[in-house]
């Protein structure tokens, strides 16, 4: 499928942005933050690619997934059941909130369950709304309940963002009357009024959208690979002495997550076989096309790669098999093969976060957010399934989910 396509019909293929756009729903209200997502004038993918890959976003990440174990986790060397589910959201939720909104609103609970249950709520709506046929969807949004309460979170949400833009205003004001410089915020709150250079958007669709793009793909990848960790526990003390050394050299920084090769290709391989949707490379026919091999796609066809091509054969050995190794394996081999199979790169072989212009622009974020909670769980817990338990994953529709009920033991290491 992927040898398919040519340079001509690509040209004639509708956008996955804009695709998006109509996919999600982004003229209903409550789904605002879908809009500035796509937005041409691309204030937040330039934000994303310019702003969230700065060294402090690592040690942000390393603080408050720190907290968050520290409040959520058991301290006792006694096995204990956790709310996997629950908790990944919330951690995930947590670190992202440091960098989208600041220290001080990424410690509400307030925002915190806003974010996370709007989040959902909007995946939600949009499984909900999809149900119905096209026609009657602009009437039906007002009266399906998962909408009603979309359209109830950003108006909470604008509330609470208000508050924190009001306490940033009184702050500068009491700066200014002291004769004090004020440092600005490091957070996509400033990050987005900077880039905007006087262009219109709003500041809360712009929360929600970060909030939408960086929970629900980041938690499920991050809720599978702990889960397939905890089934290969071999994989456990190899990764504990890559990461010890890895810290130990560079600390919890860019440079210290990136030397954590053997992490890197463990959760590749997790996102290999479960990587989110039974399809990916989303796109729509602009007219009728005629590829290469003869077949046509008539104007209005919608087109997708099948991701089994990642469980392919012809691409792996033993492609059904978890190879926590597998990754590490060829970027030790360098050359071209290794320069293509970090957790953040797109190949043929490997496209989850896509691939050419659309390819992810929050792919780096979400890795680093993934392998510092990862990291912190496993130097400071032992993790294992309960005893006769397996996860299984959950289709619905295209999308692949991490078990929505998993059964999962901690206990707070002693070392």
């Amino acid at each position: 499928m992927l040898r398919l396509f040519h340079r001509q019909a690509c040209n004639l293929l509708f956008p996955h942005d804009l695709i998006s756009l109509q996919e999600f729903f982004a003229s209903y209200p409550g789904f605002e933050g879908v809009t500035l997502l796509t937005n041409p004038n691309r204030i937040m993918i330039v934000v994303t690619t310019t702003k969230l890959s700065q060294n402090i976003q690592v040690q942000r990440f390393s603080e408050h997934i720190t907290e968050a174990l520290a409040t959520s986790w058991p301290t006792t060397n006694s096995w204990t059941s956790i709310s996997w589910s629950t908790d990944a959201v919330t951690f995930i939720g947590r670190m992202s909130a440091s960098m989208f909104v600041g220290p001080r609103l990424s410690r509400s609970k307030e925002w915190q369950d806003l974010t996370i249950t709007y989040t959902q709520n909007m995946f939600q709506a949009t499984r909900a709304l999809r149900s119905w046929p096209a026609p009657l969807r602009p009437l039906v949004h007002w009266f399906l309940p998962e909408c009603i309460k979309c359209r109830a979170e950003r108006r909470r949400a604008n509330g609470i963002l208000q508050r924190e833009l009001d306490a940033r205003e009184e702050d500068r004001k009491q700066a200014e009357a002291e004769g004090k410089n004020l440092e600005k915020h490091q957070d996509t709150v400033q990050w987005m009024q900077d880039a905007s250079k006087g262009r219109n958007f709003d500041p809360v669709d712009a929360q929600l959208a970060f909030a939408m793009a960086a929970l629900h793909t980041t938690t499920e990848l991050l809720k599978q690979s702990l889960m397939d960790i905890a089934q290969h526990p071999d994989l456990i003390a190899p990764l504990r002495e890559e990461i010890g050394a890895a810290v130990a050299e560079s600390g919890w920084t860019t440079a210290g997550v990136f030397k954590m090769h053997l992490l890197d290709s463990v959760i590749k391989e997790t996102q290999r076989l479960k990587p989110g949707s039974l399809v990916n490379l989303e796109r729509r026919a602009l007219k009728d096309i005629v590829l290469p091999n003869g077949t046509t796609l008539p104007k209005g066809t919608h087109v997708a790669v099948d991701t089994s091509e990642m469980w392919s054969p012809e691409r792996y050995d033993d492609p059904d098999v978890f190879d926590g190794y597998r990754a590490l394996r060829r970027r030790e081999k360098g050359g071209k093969e290794g320069s293509a199979v970090s957790l953040v790169a797109s190949s043929a072989d490997h496209f989850a976060f896509g691939m050419g212009k659309p390819v992810c622009p929050g792919r780096f974020f979400a890795a680093h957010e993934i392998k510092v909670a990862l990291a912190k769980i496993l130097l400071g817990w032992d993790v294992r399934l309960e005893e006769g338990w397996m996860p299984k994953m959950v289709e619905f529709g295209f999308e692949m989910l991490a078990d929505m009920a998993p059964r999962v033991e901690v206990r707070r290491r002693l070392v």
